[in-house]
């Protein structure tokens, strides 16, 4: 019985740590598989690379290209076309050589085997030594737009064929006397009233921006003298001191002996296409950032998780620096922490693309404010932070998502939280205003820079001090407040005298009467 009893407990032993890493393996993989639904639903298609671009490892093309689900060294013949592969080659290597993002937009073999256009972008994955261990990356498809941009080049060509032959915003330069003449329309875009002919140069050279002024003077000065094209962008000074953008083009269209006499062309205003220009370079600009905030955002808790995995594997929980239930509860813990962040991007994506839907019901917010609270007490009294509560003795009736009022309660107080010192105070209140609900929570924490007060909201912003990036995070939880505060009917204020004199936020919603007939459904 005794040599019955001992097999039993050496049974039971050995399965114990195969169920443990049978957990850890799920935990795992349902870290991943957030991560990839979240990349999936803001991407045409997601690729991962090997570190030398040899092998495709993965590729989920949706409906844009063909998906490829095993390692393929055959990628490149398969998804780029031959007159691109030169340049797609190139990009590679100097992105490899540099350690950097990789980023083209080129043609692409879509997935019914026609041709399109995508902008793809990659960032490598470094180990410890620094070294390129793969690369992960997204492609858009910007075939559309693409095609859009040579519809719009082949327009603007016809047009200043149009605009040169009906004489819109057009200018003749008479060298040999230094003469100007003008239409109406070039006065109207200089903000001038009009005048006699014939003009000067300078009157058309002192509105061109001080900044301008020299390279289009030297261009005209160029064309005139090898009989070539003027064909510039800049910017001019209106007569109200507006700045618009402007594009030039002009030739000489009369010679006498050989030499240029007459010099004819004509002028439009560009500004719209220079602002969506520059708003595409900053959106970019931001996709870059957010893509290396991702990433070091999401490297932190893999690779804790990565070696707790392997201290287990070696150990199988026996180590005493590192037993089997508080590495459980570190893995947990660090699962939690990106389907967090997972959760947030994935929200954004929904509002941004509208499919948030509220739950509405007629409830209690008194009550649901007090809940809220009692859940985040722990998190908000740690570092023996004092934490004082004001709410109504009344109930406070609105229309709202309790899932939604939750989450916005919790990302302000844990913001309250992040950005106060030890011993620091944090003050939650609720209160009836006008009609409106007024929750306010307000801290004595670092505080906010006047100069940041207005982009706070923004979606992945942050107040750039050295402690608040310490602390980590997207920069989703204060917009995703304001979203739903405004989802809700309401607005959110944010307040703050400067760095070190904390910081208040404000949530405004309307309140409801309440009636006992009322269908909350």
């Amino acid at each position: 019985m005794a040599n019955e009893t001992n097999d039993q407990d050496s049974s039971f032993t050995q399965s114990e740590p195969s169920r443990y890493w049978k957990d850890t393996g799920k935990a795992l993989h349902s870290s991943q598989e957030h991560f990839r639904m979240f990349i999936t639903a803001i991407s045409d298609a997601v690729y991962r690379m090997s570190a030398d671009w040899s092998q495709m490892l993965t590729l989920k093309g949706q409906d844009f290209l063909a998906t490829t689900e095993k390692p393929s060294q055959y990628w490149f013949k398969k998804y780029i076309p031959p007159q691109d592969q030169p340049k797609v080659q190139a990009a590679i290597e100097q992105a490899i050589q540099a350690r950097s993002t990789f980023e083209l937009e080129h043609r692409i073999i879509l997935a019914d085997g026609t041709i399109g256009w995508t902008l793809s972008r990659a960032i490598p994955l470094l180990n410890a030594q620094s070294e390129i261990v793969e690369w992960v990356g997204v492609a858009s498809d910007i075939t559309q737009r693409k095609e859009a941009e040579e519809a719009i080049n082949r327009l603007e060509k016809r047009t200043l064929i149009a605009v040169e032959a009906a004489e819109m915003a057009t200018w003749e330069w008479h060298l040999a006397d230094n003469q100007v003449f003008w239409n109406e329309q070039h006065f109207r875009l200089l903000g001038m009233p009009l005048k006699p002919e014939p003009l000067s140069p300078t009157d058309f050279l002192s509105h061109v921006h001080p900044s301008d002024r020299q390279r289009v003077t030297d261009q005209l000065t160029q064309a005139i003298e090898q009989l070539g094209i003027y064909d510039t962008d800049f910017r001019i000074i209106r007569n109200d001191g507006i700045i618009r953008w402007m594009s030039g083009y002009g030739r000489i269209t009369e010679e006498i002996d050989g030499r240029p006499s007459r010099m004819s062309g004509v002028m439009f205003d560009i500004t719209d296409r220079k602002q969506a220009e520059e708003g595409l370079k900053e959106v970019a600009q931001r996709n870059d950032q957010f893509m290396a905030l991702l990433a070091h955002e999401l490297r932190n808790p893999l690779a804790t998780l990565s070696n707790t995995v392997q201290i287990l594997q070696l150990t199988k929980g026996t180590d005493e620096m590192m037993p089997l239930e508080p590495a459980l509860a570190l893995m947990n813990r660090e699962v939690h922490q990106l389907v967090r962040l997972v959760d947030d991007l994935l929200n954004m994506s929904r509002i941004n693309q509208g499919k948030v839907q509220l739950h509405l019901t007629h409830l209690d917010l008194t009550e649901l404010v007090r809940q809220a609270v009692e859940a985040a007490q722990s998190l908000v009294e740690t570092d023996q932070r004092q934490f004082t509560t004001s709410l109504p003795s009344e109930s406070l009736y609105i229309q709202g998502d309790a899932i939604r009022l939750t989450q916005m309660i919790r990302n302000l107080l844990s913001n309250a939280a992040k950005f106060t010192n030890q011993n620091g105070h944090i003050w939650l209140s609720l209160e009836q205003i006008d009609g409106h609900a007024l929750l306010r929570i307000r801290d004595d924490g670092i505080g906010i820079a006047a100069d940041q007060l207005d982009r706070i909201f923004a979606m992945f912003e942050q107040v750039d001090t050295s402690s608040t990036r310490s602390q980590g995070g997207l920069g989703l939880g204060l917009t995703l407040v304001k979203q739903f505060v405004e989802l809700h009917g309401g607005w959110v204020e944010a307040h703050s005298t400067g760095v070190g004199a904390g910081s208040a936020f404000s949530i405004h919603l309307p309140l409801q009467p309440y009636s006992h007939t009322l269908n909350d459904n």
